[in-house]
């Protein structure tokens, strides 16, 4: 019986700290993809500025 109700509770830390970690991971990676895209958006007003300065 003990046994079982630690293991059921070491599961669920387990489970927590999975959960954590995806919405961390998700964090990033939305991070990531903002990022990106605020450097995309840099790069296009980098060649318009030197298209008017031609």
């Amino acid at each position: 019986e003990q046994l079982n109700d630690d293991l059921e509770r070491a599961k669920r830390a387990a489970v927590s700290s999975l959960e954590d970690f995806e919405a961390r991971l998700n964090q990033a990676i939305e991070r990531n993809a903002f990022l990106e895209s605020e450097l995309d958006e840099k790069e296009v007003l980098k060649v318009t500025v030197q298209r008017l300065k031609d």
